[in-house]
């Protein structure tokens, strides 16, 4: 089996699982961590069963496409008096079995029509799963950034708030100028209100994953850690699902308008009959009838179909070769991306953000053991604030990076289930 069966196999398995199990272990995905978000999204995501529905709405119309017939036979009685010369009477009876058949592989084209639709919505609904999970671990790497951040201002909030009371007395002691408060106070608020975004963010960020995985509340546990990149090569863009979607269409329409070309061919009725004509004479027999073709418009050619299918199929077609263009230029776009999101990381090394995070501390003690101009402290601090805001920056950029990268390599982007 080629990997394009193995990915439509897989991605049924993975819809018929998250189908089955929507409801199960409610209490199971209240604590998310980056190896189970995903998986707790895809369990309970409304989008993917639908996308499992379609599915199984296209696997019935493979069942309608199954008998051999093209109707059902049918069976005629008919009865009647023959009256005699001479005023005699007797009854007169027929009875006839008539089938048709269809000889121009009109069942076959619907077959191949059927189940290229059922693969079709199988890589759908396999490209919608993988959206849900990215969309997923996106809102997870945003909860936990947005929380880096406000215990970040917090913390700033913290040290500006014992700068701006010692510059407060010195101030009142004249040992400096008053503007210096203002700047302190000032410079608390812009933290204050960093603090209060970041935490809106927070809340707005939870409450979309909660939403995504249908619960009323979720609490989300980790650090802004990246996919791993081990194992991310560029694959054959035919096998990505989006690719493979349209690739399918395209065969369903082609198959289609093979169906209507062959509905061309008039259908054969054959029939067998039975028949007592009054005169206490049996009659055995059969016939074959065939409908007469004619011109269009008299009677339908299947034309206009034939044209739409066709249509139809160089759309499909066309949308293939664009989604195999966007998939490159993904790939090329994700994969520069995320090499500059680790070379941005690369220069917030832990040592250089140690020294930051303790030189803060130390800031407010000068201020506070009066070894620093207040000024200068708070230009100060305002410099190391925004290296360690970087840093936040940097590393969720990293996760989001990555994120793009699994997704544009076709490889499974979700982690274990809890």
């Amino acid at each position: 089996m080629n990997r394009l069966g193995l990915l439509s196999r897989a991605g049924t398995g993975a819809l018929l699982f998250c189908s089955a199990t929507a409801a199960a272990a409610p209490g199971a995905c209240r604590t998310l961590t980056r190896d189970t978000v995903a998986v707790c999204a895809t369990r309970n995501s409304l989008a993917i069963q639908t996308g499992a529905q379609d599915v199984s709405a296209a696997e019935a119309r493979v069942l309608a496409a199954a008998p051999w017939l093209p109707a059902r036979p049918v069976l005629g009685v008919s009865a009647g008096r023959a009256t005699r010369s001479g005023g005699r009477s007797g009854l007169a009876w027929r009875a006839e079995l008539a089938q048709e058949l269809g000889l121009g592989g009109q069942r076959a084209a619907r077959g191949r029509a059927a189940r290229a639709e059922v693969a079709a919505k199988k890589h759908a609904a396999l490209a919608v799963t993988r959206d849900v999970e990215a969309e997923a671990l996106l809102l997870f790497f945003e909860v936990i950034a947005a929380d880096d951040e406000a215990r970040l201002e917090r913390r700033a909030e913290r040290l500006l708030e014992r700068a701006e009371t010692a510059v407060r007395v010195l101030a009142d002691q004249g040992g400096a100028p008053s503007v210096d408060a203002e700047i302190a106070r000032a410079t608390r608020i812009k933290a204050t209100q960093l603090r209060l975004e970041a935490e809106r963010r927070g809340r707005r960020a939870r409450a979309a994953l909660a939403f995504q995985i249908g619960a009323s509340e979720v609490v989300v546990s980790g650090l802004l850690e990246p996919l791993p990149r081990a194992g991310l090569a560029w694959r054959d863009p035919e096998e990505l699902p989006e690719v493979a979607t349209w690739r399918a269409e395209q065969r369903a329409e082609q198959a289609r308008a093979e169906g209507f070309r062959s509905g061309r061919i008039p259908n054969l009725s054959v029939s067998l009959f039975v028949e007592h004509d009054g005169y206490d004479e049996r009659v055995l027999g059969g016939g074959v009838q065939i409908p007469l073709p004619l011109p269009h418009p008299a009677v339908t050619t299947f034309s206009g179909e034939i044209r739409e299918a066709e249509s139809l199929a160089i759309k499909a077609s066309h949308q293939a070769a664009l989604k195999k263009r966007e998939a490159v230029l993904r790939w090329r776009t994700a994969t520069e991306d995320y090499e500059a999101r680790v070379k941005a990381l690369r220069s917030f090394d832990s040592e250089r953000v140690s020294r930051a995070e303790r030189a803060l501390a130390d800031l407010a003690d000068a201020v506070d053991e009066r070894r620093l101009a207040v000024r200068d402290a708070i230009v100060a601090q305002q410099a190391l604030l925004d290296f360690l805001r970087g840093h936040v920056a940097a590393r969720h950029a990293l996760c989001r990076a990555s994120i793009e990268l699994r997704r544009a390599s076709g490889q499974p982007i979700g982690g274990r289930s809890p």
